[in-house]
């Protein structure tokens, strides 16, 4: 083989293969998923140091967004507006966050809340599991996966601590706190498959007739 085909076949190589570096730098990134759960707001942008990150429209979970580690300056906007309404420093590391912003825009009493609970390690074989309720309305909900408890009593913007349950799947239900699993009607019951060596988190909000609707994602 001539000097010039090795060159070529190590160029190629370069083009078609990617270094290991460049999936690092890829893996060190902070990632961010939002909710949108403010019911008299239409379409509202993140910004990320005064450029917008995503687009949300109302009661829109969009999509997991990455940028890089350190301190950034988050704001919302209504769109087409000039400035946000909404801003907050945060400190981002190399992992996945979930925020959200509730309440009520008319009554001045929007927040944007971050839930940043560092999933479990080293999980093995097994899975791990946290609930986030924005379910408003006064309500505080037990939730079970089979016959076990991951949170108990949780109320608006509350999170729970992360379980470690068993990889596969499960039989999540949901009651009132206080109802008895073993008598009462859950609110909710729906099946959840939970793969090995992954923390999620378990969202709660509030659906049509006040019913409960509850949507899991991986964060881990």
């Amino acid at each position: 083989m001539t000097r010039f085909s090795i060159l070529l076949c190590l160029l190629l190589s370069l083009l078609l293969f990617p270094s290991c570096s460049e999936e690092e730098l890829d893996t060190s990134q902070a990632k961010l998923r939002m909710l949108h759960a403010i019911p008299d707001v239409g379409t509202l942008e993140l910004l990320l140091d005064g450029k917008r990150l995503m687009k949300l429209d109302a009661n829109e979970l969009g999509s997991t967004e990455g940028f890089s580690t350190g301190p950034h300056i988050l704001g919302v906007r209504l769109t087409g507006a000039p400035q946000p309404f909404k801003e907050l420093s945060y400190n981002f590391s190399n992992r996945v966050y979930f925020a959200a912003l509730s309440g009520s825009f008319a009554n001045s009493t929007v927040q944007l809340h971050f839930y940043d609970q560092a999933p479990p390690s080293n999980l093995g074989k097994q899975a791990a599991i946290e609930v986030v309720s924005l379910y408003e309305g006064g309500a505080q909900f037990d939730v079970y996966l089979g016959d076990t408890l991951i949170a108990g009593s949780l109320g608006f913007r509350a999170e729970s601590a992360f379980e470690t349950v068993s990889a596969g799947g499960h039989v999540l239900s949901i009651f009132n706190t206080g109802d008895d699993p073993g008598r009462d009607v859950p609110l909710l019951s729906q099946s959840l498959s939970l793969e090995s060596g992954r923390a999620y988190m378990l969202l709660l909000q509030l659906g049509s007739g006040r019913s409960v609707l509850a949507e899991h994602f991986s964060i881990k």
